[in-house]
């Protein structure tokens, strides 16, 4: 007994009901050609790693935007500081506060 009451989990019973006999035979008939061949035998490690890449360079390109943007806002500050420390806007603008 806890807290919260969850209900039970569900399982799924699923029976398909085609069965291709022709489809199962190319299929059996394709993975010993490739286990002769040497290549990869289970279709979904290629999609796998196709999947992982692209998640990958998804990360990677919203690492390369935010330290563009990073860099753009150093620079905007590195600006600012100087404008404020090396020219006279600052003293102008408190001579106009001060009147």
């Amino acid at each position: 007994m806890g807290l919260f009451n969850l209900p039970p989990h569900y399982v799924f019973d699923y029976k398909p009901m085609y069965y291709d006999k022709d489809k199962e035979r190319r299929k059996a008939v394709r993975n010993q050609v490739r286990k002769e061949l040497g290549m990869e035998t289970d279709s979904d490690a290629y999609r796998y790693t196709i999947r992982f890449r692209s998640q990958a360079y998804y990360h990677k390109k919203i690492k390369k935007g935010q330290n563009v943007r990073l860099i753009a806002i150093l620079i905007l500050l590195l600006g600012v500081t100087y404008l404020i420390l090396y020219s006279d806007i600052l003293q102008a603008f408190i001579e106009k506060l001060l009147k």
